[in-house]
């Protein structure tokens, strides 16, 4: 009993101690997110979120103001109110602010400069620049109607483990988010537009008949139903379950449950390279960047005729800008960016190196990690240019609710000559004839 009344005795003096020496509220330290004063800021910089502007009225540039204090103290953007800077440009028929839209297309083909002045001081930023850029919304105003079927394939210890089948919900509100992304129903990025691209749930399955759930395909699989870990052998389990239903008439989602990771990276040696292969005839307009060979009547593996995703990506809110553990590969990205390379497009971003690839779209931009570690979240800096991630074809920390004109054009091309990419032209699976 001594030895116990000794320990609570050195116990309660060591707490004693501890609360002695903590801090009094007094002591407390607070951070101060609150405005600045004015008189404080000496000196503004701007940056465009975009080099192009499409004269649609709709498209909008965005400008980036840092503002410093007289001894060159970088302000924090949430302490500085817009309402202390103005912005000017000498391009007649140009309204300056922070956003900036342009409808007049007489304007198309000129550089419009813009400078900021700081208002307590007068002091002007360097200026900076955008082109001007006309709309090609006539190169794809007819409105092309994609069926969808995703075929969800879980194990049972999935389906009893992890929540049960994955609820029609969920899909609904993915083919939501696609439509929003293909539509820019969301996003004024300053080169985005309405695609006329529109992806709607199949009706009716390969036999004809109506599907118990719009656009939704199941599938119980076997615990070991393909092993390899580069995934090759994913194409070979669709097959034999047949569940390739004809890239005529749909596009197929292949949606795989993998929760014990058998694919040590499903995003690049499965999903990445859903992407097109055939040609319907040799073509000398094809797109940059596509390896494509003229078509023979082959059978096309599902890999070639659709899209595998990992189902429990879908769920994922916070996503990594590389695979864990590896510094050159792209981590898993959002739907939208797979479908782009279903249809032609390619990334923006060069994961190998620092240095900016190209996607062959003259209207994105095209960016790397940075050697001291930058643009690996959402909001990215190149060429003088600082923007959201906000493409589908962007990295996947971003945002994805963008497509560009030049984008669109690219995609439409890849439709109208590609084998399997050609859905567009039946109503099969929507009309059951």
């Amino acid at each position: 009993m001594k030895v116990k009344k000794s320990i609570i005795r050195n116990i309660s003096l060591v707490s004693v101690a501890l609360l002695a020496t903590a801090c009094s509220p007094d002591e407390e330290i607070f951070h101060d997110n609150s405005k600045v004063d004015p008189a404080i800021v000496d000196a503004v910089t701007i940056m465009p979120n975009q080099k192009r502007l499409i004269a649609d009225g709709n498209a909008q540039i965005e400008l980036q103001p840092t503002v410093f204090t007289k001894s060159g103290t970088q302000v924090p953007d949430t302490r500085v109110d817009d309402d202390w800077i103005e912005y000017t440009s000498d391009t007649p028929g140009v309204v300056a602010g922070r956003v900036i839209s342009i409808a007049d297309a007489s304007l198309v083909g000129k550089t419009v400069t813009v400078k900021a002045r700081v208002k307590t001081t007068g002091k002007e930023s360097d200026p900076v620049s955008f082109s001007v850029i006309a709309s090609k919304k006539d190169q794809f105003a007819n409105e092309l109607v994609i069926p969808v079927v995703f075929h969800i394939l879980q194990t049972k210890d999935d389906i009893d483990n992890y929540g049960g089948e994955f609820k029609l919900e969920r899909i609904e509100m993915q083919l939501k988010r696609l439509n929003n992304m293909f539509s820019g129903a969301v996003s004024h990025n300053p080169v985005g537009v309405n695609t006329n691209i529109r992806f709607e749930m199949a009706q009716y399955d390969q036999y004809g008949n109506r599907l118990v759930e719009p656009g939704v395909d199941r599938k119980t699989i076997a615990d070991g139903a393909f092993s390899k870990k580069d995934g090759s052998d994913i194409d070979s389990l669709i097959t034999a379950e047949r569940l390739l239903w004809s890239a005529d008439d749909y596009l197929n989602v292949w949606l795989v449950s993998d929760r014990k990771g058998v694919v040590s990276d499903f995003a690049n040696d499965v999903t990445a390279k859903c992407a097109p292969c055939y040609v319907k005839a040799a073509t000398a307009d094809a797109p940059k960047g596509l390896k494509l060979q003229e078509y023979a009547g082959q059978a096309l593996k599902p890999s070639q005729a659709g899209i595998i995703y990992k189902l429990s990506e879908l769920d994922v809110a916070e996503r990594s800008f590389f695979v864990s553990n590896n510094n050159k590969k792209q981590g898993y990205n959002e739907l939208g960016y797979y479908i782009g390379l279903f249809y032609g497009l390619l990334p923006t971003c060069n994961y190998s190196n620092t240095k900016a690839g190209t996607d062959y779209c003259d209207d994105t931009i095209d960016y790397a990690a940075t050697s001291t570690g930058g643009n690996k979240d959402w909001y990215k800096t190149m060429d003088g240019c600082y923007f959201r991630a906000e493409n589908i074809m962007d990295d996947p920390r971003g945002v994805h609710c963008s497509v560009s004109q030049d984008q669109t054009i690219r995609m439409r091309w890849t439709m109208n000559n590609c084998v399997g990419r050609m859905q567009w032209k039946s109503t099969f699976a929507l009309s059951g004839k």
